[in-house]
This record gives C-alpha cells, structure tokens and sequence, in this order.
C-alpha cells in the first residue's frame, strides 16, 4: 500500500513539475494565435526565492510520507499483537 501511495504520489509530482516548468516558460505571442515564444531570462541572478520555496515543498512531501510510513508501521504492529 506505501509502495504504491509514493509511486502514485512521485509520478504525479514529476508531471506536475514537467508541466508547469513547460507552460510557465513560455508566453503567448497573440492571445488568439495559440503561438508561443519561450520567456525572456532575468538577469538579476539565480531565484533563490523559487528555490526556497522548491526545498520547502520537497521537506513538507517528505514529512508527510514519513508520517504515512510510521502511521502505517504502528497499525501494523497493533493489528499483530491482538
């Protein structure tokens, strides 16, 4: 059951990222067209604002599935001892 929850859950992670990195690198050229040019770079350095972010999404997934392993740990060990 983990197993499965982190593969489902990893998967959709990766596609989510796959897509938006795509669709937020690019801006429309005429609204109606549907064309698109990749967006400009800023040249004001690496983000370390989005890189913050990232890292605090990445500790609170990992957190959550810890929190998903112990919990299923625990009912196993109960569900042993009855």
């Amino acid at each position: 059951m983990l197993r499965k929850l982190t593969i489902s859950t990893l998967a959709l992670a990766t596609a989510a990222v796959a897509l938006a990195s795509t669709a937020l690198a690019s801006i429309p050229l005429d609204p109606g067209s549907g064309r698109v040019a990749p967006a400009p770079s800023t040249p004001d350095g690496f983000p370390w604002g989005d890189v913050a972010i990232g890292v605090a999404l990445a500790v609170a997934l990992a957190v959550c599935l810890l929190g998903v392993a112990f919990v299923t740990r625990t009912r196993r060990r109960l569900a042993g001892s009855h």
